[in-house]
């Protein structure tokens, strides 16, 4: 009988994971600034994959250039799709993210197959219904961010690790990972690694000649697959992205030399060393996550690895002092099986500690649905944060409504604040007579029948219609605060 409802709790559990990732989708389509590389790119590989002079980057290359693999590799099965389908480009953008929440959901079942192997089934339960209370991997699980490319392969590697087997391959996948998707992974790699040859030198001391030798291939093997991983990742980015991007390219590497070289990432803002334990972790596990956290370490040492991993990229990383939550998002999967580990280490212990047992354990569940409820508020607060798509898909509906409206040659300009806030090429009507322009610094707009701007007022135009979106939380009164963003002007006769 325990087994069957075990394995009914994990087929509710993987069942609910992945609606609540398709539920955020849904309600919060849209995306900002920091995924608009990866979503024009994907754009432009489905509706004209040849014709790269109309590729978006050309005219809004970014900072630093970012490499089309993770775009291809979402792309390339839905160009048949959209040729056979007809896809509208929203339904794109909903099959896009669809996509990617896909790879995202498989790599996480493949790391709670392992756990569940590793520590038990019902830990591997734990781990999925704890995920699904946590709002950044479900929100962004499916948006086009490096860093969730990233996630895809760390899974994956951090899988093979807890299996104990394939160990070396784990390090080809993660410095993969680091030279196309995201440089810091090098420093995951090297913690995972300083951590592996601990493991070995202590499960085998290295006072005789065979564990001696044991050691050494052991290292070699790691570092031999993680060389060939680099080289492999190295030569596939430069050969595709100097196609796409039509001169020798290395993205990964050009960002690096910007963020961490030239430390030029500052400009984004800085934070304290403490800023990741002080404000991100709290975030990204709340209440109920960082209860079983904290007892995770005590109910099995085998987690104790995991600690170290984790908190030891955490307090690396921290050296670096532009810092966003997004860039820890690669360890939120091991704290959440060390957190499995102590919800279930409570659950066995409140028989024999009744009273004490059951407050804990009780206290700690409590927090895991305060988790989901909170997570919950802030779909519905995001999906009201995107003013810049609402006011495109907004003056779509005035447009149409007009006399003519669809028929008559229609020019738009979006600035930057808008298009930073929702507006990307999916959303822009396919006819012809509509005609957008996201040239920045144009003194004279007059050229243009409508303006989407972040500006009230605009001299020889008419404001029609502004859009309300999320400013801020009122804590003090448990309430959100709106405000006008992105408003609509049309050009006066």
């Amino acid at each position: 009988m325990r087994f069957f409802q075990v394995e009914a709790t994990s087929l509710l559990s993987k069942s609910l994971l992945f609606i609540l990732g398709l539920a955020y989708l849904y309600f919060v389509p849209f995306t900002k600034v920091e995924e608009s590389f990866n979503m024009q790119a994907t754009y432009d590989l489905i509706f004209h994959p040849l014709q790269l002079s109309q590729y978006d980057h050309f005219s809004f290359p970014g900072v630093v250039p970012r490499t089309f693999i993770g775009a291809l590799l979402l792309s390339i099965p839905l160009i048949p799709l959209q040729r056979i389908f007809q896809w509208t480009p929203l339904t794109c953008l909903f099959a896009v993210r669809c996509t990617l929440w896909l790879y995202v959901f498989s790599s996480i079942l493949l790391l709670e197959r392992t756990v569940s192997c590793r520590f038990g089934k019902a830990i591997g339960n734990w781990f999925l219904v704890i995920t699904c209370t946590e709002f950044h991997l479900l929100f962004y699980g499916s948006r086009l961010l490096p860093n969730i490319f990233a996630l895809v392969w760390t899974n994956i590697s951090f899988s093979l690790i807890l299996e104990q087997r394939h160990i070396p391959l784990s390090f080809f996948i993660l410095a993969f990972t680091c030279v196309v998707f995201r440089s810091e992974i090098i420093l995951l790699g090297a913690v995972v690694f300083l951590v592996l040859v601990v493991i070995q030198i202590l499960s085998c001391p290295p006072h005789h000649k065979k564990n001696q030798e044991a050691l050494l291939l052991f290292v070699w093997n790691i570092l031999r697959y993680g060389i060939f991983g680099a080289i492999f990742g190295t030569i596939l980015s430069i050969v595709v992205d100097s196609i796409f991007w039509s001169r020798l390219c290395f993205p990964e590497w050009e960002a690096f030399h910007f963020n961490a070289i030239r430390g030029l990432s500052k400009h984004w803002g800085t934070s304290p060393p403490s800023w990741y334990m002080t404000h991100a972790l709290p975030k990204l596990l709340m209440g109920g996550g960082l209860g079983g956290l904290s007892i995770g370490w005590l109910a099995d040492r085998r987690t104790w690895p995991l600690y170290i991993i984790s908190f030891g990229y955490v307090l690396l990383y921290s050296c670096l002092s532009h810092k966003e939550v997004r860039f820890i998002f690669y360890v939120v999967p091991l704290w959440n099986i060390c957190a499995a580990v102590g919800f279930e280490y409570l659950r066995k212990r409140r028989n024999k500690h009744r009273l004490v047992g059951a407050l804990m354990f009780g206290g700690l569940c409590f927090l895991l649905i305060g988790n989901f409820i909170f997570s919950l508020f802030w779909v519905w607060i995001s999906s009201h944060n995107y003013p810049g798509a609402d006011a495109l898909q907004t003056l779509h509906q005035i447009v149409a409504g007009e006399e003519n409206g669809m028929s008559k040659k229609v020019y738009i300009h979006i600035d930057p604040a808008a298009a930073m806030t929702g507006i990307s090429r999916y959303l822009q009507r396919l006819e012809k007579n509509f005609s957008y322009s996201r040239q920045e610094n144009i003194e004279n707009l007059s050229s243009f029948d409508y303006l989407i701007t972040e500006k009230p007022w605009v001299e020889n135009f008419t404001m029609i219609r502004s859009i309300i979106a999320f400013s801020k939380m009122d804590w003090k009164h448990l309430q959100p605060i709106w405000e006008p963003k992105i408003f609509i002007h049309t050009r006066q006769s």
